[in-house]
């Protein structure tokens, strides 16, 4: 992308990635004779990242993981919902207070869910509020 000044580069940034969720800080910048050369724009948090969640000496590197992730998500692809179903199944069966319901399709698509843990039964007959997400919202 070309820019006709900084001033364009900087508002262009700053409407990206406010669009994206995160904040903007300035970084270094070359000066000579009175004009910029070059500028950093900076993610609000670059630098400031404790290497607790560095992948140095992980033994692999992040493009690895990704392509891990990629693989995996696509192996359980056409079995994810039944995965949850299984794992309702089993929290039930530590605690008989935990309630979920579904319903599927003719071929098997999970079409709704729900579920209540122990403690969010309790808060409802305490509060008589619930809480629901779409997890759909800003995907089609």
């Amino acid at each position: 992308m070309r820019f006709d000044d900084i001033a364009s580069v900087e508002a262009f940034y700053k409407n990206y990635a406010h669009h994206v969720g995160f904040g903007v800080r300035l970084g270094s910048q070359r000066m000579v004779n009175n004009v910029i050369h070059w500028k950093r724009f900076l993610c609000a948090r670059e630098g400031y990242r404790s290497t607790k969640g560095a992948f140095d000496g992980v033994g692999c590197t992040k493009k690895d993981l990704q392509n891990y992730y990629s693989e995996f998500k696509n192996k359980i692809k056409n079995c994810d919902a039944q995965m949850l179903v299984d794992q309702f199944g089993r929290l039930k069966q530590l605690n008989a207070a935990f309630f979920f319901e579904y319903d599927v399709d003719e071929d098997g698509t999970l079409l709704l869910l729900f579920w209540a843990d122990a403690t969010s039964r309790k808060n409802y007959s305490h509060f008589h509020d619930v809480l629901s997400f779409d997890s759909t919202y800003s995907t089609n």
